[in-house]
């Protein structure tokens, strides 16, 4: 463990004793002692460093994390989080919500397309709700410039293909921040930073649930990857699981690992699948494109939805399809109030808001047999 060595305070002095050790603490944190991810010695050891009582230092915490300093996690304990802490937007000066996309990939493509408009659809009218107005900027590259509008800028969303090289960057402007959707690589994002998302362990529960509702035993699990990411992971977990509560154990042959997200391509991939497996009776698809080539397979085939085989998706598609998906105009618009809240209060702890999936049932699925 690091050690730390603390200057003494001044039992002699008018100044609060929890005010000093908050003072001492703080300095630390700018020196770049105690750096920012770093955990601070707990209560009792502080109490024994700055030989004063617990209720002392509890003070000097509260101090510090009302000032945005440092940030308590439950059962972890607490943890620094800004060497140098935003203080309060003046909102009279600066009226410009920054709209960042980040473009890569076919990925990105798609989710302009599909969503991406209704995502924005939602910042736009919270935006006017708030009296500010909005700046779109696609980040091209990593690199991120804003011109003569930087200094009207009071904070940013972003939303895209988030990597953690491009987060990095965007932290770098100093505006508050907001992300819609989690980083691309979730598990090494740093830490501090509000984010809207959508919970992708439920959105995989609602969908087989529903199918095992409808008497389905048999189901087949179609990703473009199963491990690939962290969201996947947690999808493919879901999957596993709820079948597992109701006591069907996991198929290898049904979990399909596509690696692609081109329709015509998939609609060949699931061609071929259909050729060698039989007796399954409904099917998860993750994506749209997936759901897309699926069915164009099952209809090369003659086979039918959903007299022969049911159907679900996990993605924003017709509405006549049976699907599990979240509201992306309530995404856009929580990310508003949320970066809102940080310009008001700069200090508050980071927070991560989940959108709720929901059930849509459509023409896709039907009961095969009675619930279990």
């Amino acid at each position: 463990m690091q050690e730390f060595n603390f200057k003494k305070l001044d039992f002699g002095s008018s100044k609060p004793l929890s005010v000093q050790a908050a003072s001492i603490l703080e300095q630390k944190i700018k020196d770049n002692e105690i750096p920012v991810n770093h955990k601070l010695p707990s209560q009792e050891e502080l109490s024994r460093l700055f030989n004063v009582s617990i209720d002392t230092i509890k003070e000097a915490l509260s101090i510090l994390s009302k000032e945005g300093y440092i940030s308590s996690r439950r059962k972890l304990g607490t943890y620094v989080i800004n060497s140098d802490p935003l203080k309060a937007v003046d909102l009279k000066r600066k009226n410009l919500i920054g709209h960042v996309f980040c473009p890569s990939s076919k990925a990105s493509y798609l989710f302009i397309n599909k969503g991406y408009h209704v995502v924005t659809a939602g910042v736009e009218e919270k935006t006017r709700e708030h009296s500010m107005n909005l700046l779109y900027k696609v980040m091209d590259g990593n690199e991120l410039d804003f011109g003569d509008m930087k200094n009207n800028i009071a904070g940013l969303i972003a939303t895209g293909i988030l990597t953690t090289e491009k987060i990095k960057k965007i932290q770098g402007t100093k505006y508050p921040l907001v992300l819609i959707g989690d980083p691309y690589e979730k598990e090494k994002a740093a830490p501090g930073i509000d984010v809207v998302s959508n919970d992708d362990f439920q959105k995989v529960e609602v969908a087989a649930s529903h199918l095992l509702e409808l008497g389905h035993r048999k189901i087949v699990y179609a990703g473009a990857y199963l491990d690939r990411h962290s969201w996947q992971i947690d999808m493919f977990r879901a999957y596993k699981e709820t079948l597992a509560r109701e006591g069907i154990e996991y198929d290898e042959k049904l979990a399909m690992e596509l690696k692609d997200f081109d329709e015509s391509r998939i609609s060949g991939i699931f061609s071929e699948y259909l050729e060698k497996n039989a007796g399954f009776t409904g099917i998860i698809c993750m994506s749209h494109t997936i759901y897309d080539g699926v069915m164009r397979a099952l209809a090369g085939r003659n086979i039918r939805v959903p007299e022969d085989i049911s159907v679900v998706a996990c993605d924003h598609v017709p509405e006549n399809v049976t699907q599990v998906n979240y509201d992306l105009r309530e995404m856009g618009s929580t990310a508003v109030d949320l970066l809102y809240s940080r310009f008001t209060n700069p200090a508050r702890e980071p927070r991560r808001i989940l959108i709720p999936s929901r059930l849509s049932v459509g023409s896709t699925t039907r009961l095969i047999q009675a619930a279990i």
